[in-house]
């Protein structure tokens, strides 16, 4: 969540009491010069001295997919503006027709509401004219596996079996997902005694008829000297609850040996160093993680400070509170945890009679930041396990969460991405009487990149019939989720790595007074990212110009 390159951005203001900000329309400087060439060899001469221009008339349109985009079957196609090249074809009375590609920003695009689901045909319009593009969606498929963090241990005495803890392996699918594998999913060629002759594992996972391996290369020595702790990392996100402090912050830290194996240290084996105090959130802490046995080893990171909030302790308006025993899936087979979960939820009833059905958190913040939202919920879309017979079992669709609910934020409305889903799961056939474990199973999604207001902020979700058309096997909206918990994470006022700004302006807040020093004057600048979201920027990230 850093800025690689610094945002320089040029800011013109007038030394004068009032600051008027004007919104130009842009158009392509291409397009536009080309008109007025157009308009200029065109013109023919009227009554009155003037002229007047032969205007162009839309044709057509065509639209064609870009190279590369694909559409898969994961419940959250979604055809965008941006996934076209769209041109149109004018023709001028005399003249030969001539076409130009249009803005994304020109066109709309519209597909039938299970396109999600099933594809279909993509409507691009266009000033009356239209075109379609049929799209059969592409199925999801096992495209490789990887290792994500490589084993605690790397180099091997002889006559040692290879170990695979602390490693991270991750199935990836060709629509982009990303799935870990647990130990057991996939199996390892190196099972017995190892010999110097072995200088690497071969795993390998199958998922239905597909196969992908992955080798790791590893060290086998007649001894094995780890040698010296050649410094310490930080394997995982740093977390601390807001209200709480720094020296109590979740991680897990590593000492790294010459050798390239790792060990996990525990809390009494470093210390560490940031500001003292209890932590708010919307403020930026970063803490200096120190090696007790060498202190010359530190690392060094930025803190996500978390707010947790029970799905409970919500204002829960059109629904209940309740508790239920929770179930997890393990090899396909619904294991029960021994654990009951408290929740929030039970709004269907309110939503499909019209009524309003909430759930609503309020928390502080320091400043205006950045942060990320993220719920455990159980599924509410369940279905027959064949589509139609009770009598084959039930099984959970995944829940495309912006079908489902909208977002905001002290009345803002937050755009919720396509791809935020709540996981499916099933089916379960071992008492086709009963669904209530699927409705047990509760997972993890996440929104990311959302603004959180300084000062107080009433998080609101408001659950709404299918926007999308999706029932459940009662033929109703699977309208709601039951929620355990949200989680509220920030590291302050940072703009995540992966986000890109399309605009800044010049904060509300600006105050400008006659006969202020110009090196005086600061000017709060607010960037817009890509997924429309507003960001304050830090003054390190922008220069000012006053003529």
């Amino acid at each position: 969540m850093k800025i690689t390159k610094k945002l320089i951005e040029r800011i013109i203001l007038c030394a004068v009491a009032v600051v008027t900000a004007a919104v130009l329309a842009i158009i392509p400087i291409s397009s536009y010069v080309g008109y007025l060439n157009y308009v200029e060899e065109n013109s023919t001469e009227n009554s009155g001295g003037g002229s007047v221009a032969k205007k162009p008339v839309l044709q057509s349109i065509d639209a064609e997919l870009k190279e590369g985009v694909q559409y898969y079957a994961n419940d959250i196609a979604e055809a965008r503006p941006e996934h076209f090249i769209v041109t149109a074809t004018y023709q001028v009375e005399g003249e030969e027709p001539y076409t130009e590609v249009l803005e994304e920003d020109k066109y709309d695009v519209s597909t039938a509401n299970d396109f999600y689901a099933k594809g279909g045909d993509i409507t691009v319009s266009f000033r009356g004219k239209s075109d379609k593009v049929s799209v059969t969606l592409v199925p999801v498929a096992l495209e490789k596996i990887e290792i994500g963090v490589t084993p605690y241990t790397v180099k091997y005495a002889v006559g040692s079996t290879f170990d695979a803890s602390g490693m991270v392996v991750n199935a990836v699918y060709n629509d982009g997902s990303v799935k870990e594998l647990e130990f057991g999913e996939y199996t390892v060629d190196k099972t017995s005694a190892l010999t110097t002759s072995d200088n690497k594992v071969t795993l390998k996972y199958t998922e239905g008829a597909v196969e992908k391996t992955a080798d790791l290369e590893i060290g086998v020595s007649t001894t094995l000297n780890n040698g010296d702790v050649e410094k310490i990392v930080i394997v995982d996100e740093a977390i601390v609850n807001a209200g709480d402090v720094l020296t109590n912050v979740a991680m897990e830290v590593n000492a790294v040996y010459e050798s390239g194996n790792r060990k996990p240290l525990t809390s009494s084996e470093y210390t560490v160093n940031g500001s003292s105090g209890a932590v708010s959130f919307g403020k930026e802490y970063e803490i200096d993680v120190v090696y007790k046995a060498d202190t010359t080893k530190t690392v060094t990171t930025n803190v996500i400070v978390r707010n947790t909030i029970q799905g409970e302790n919500g204002v829960i308006v059109g629904g209940s509170k309740n508790t239920e025993a929770e179930y997890e899936v393990v090899d396909g087979a619904f294991i029960a945890t021994g654990k009951n979960v408290t929740f929030a939820g039970g709004f269907s009833k309110s939503i499909q009679s019209g009524e309003e059905g909430s759930l609503a958190f309020t928390f502080n913040s320091e400043t205006e930041s950045v942060g990320d939202i993220t719920m455990r919920c159980s599924n509410s879309y369940c279905c027959f396990a064949n589509g139609t017979n009770k009598n084959d079992g039930y099984l959970m669709q995944p829940l495309q969460i912006n079908t489902i609910l909208d977002l905001t934020i002290n009345g803002r409305e937050v755009q919720v991405p396509t791809n935020v889903v709540l996981k499916g799961c099933g089916p379960y056939l071992e008492d086709t009487t009963k669904y209530a474990p699927l409705f047990g199973v509760y997972y993890e999604f996440t929104f990311e990149n959302v603004t959180f207001d300084a000062g107080v902020n009433n998080v609101k979700f408001n659950f709404k019939n299918s926007t999308v058309g999706a029932t459940n096997c009662w033929g109703e909206s699977p309208s709601t989720m039951n929620v355990d918990y949200v989680h509220f994470d920030t590291i302050g006022n940072e703009i995540p790595q992966a986000a890109k700004i399309t605009a800044i302006e010049i904060s509300n807040s600006v105050n400008l007074e006659y006969g202020t020093p110009c090196a005086d004057v600061t000017v709060p600048v607010i960037a817009t990212l890509n997924n429309g979201t507003k960001v304050p920027l830090s003054s390190d990230k922008y220069t000012v110009s006053i003529t």
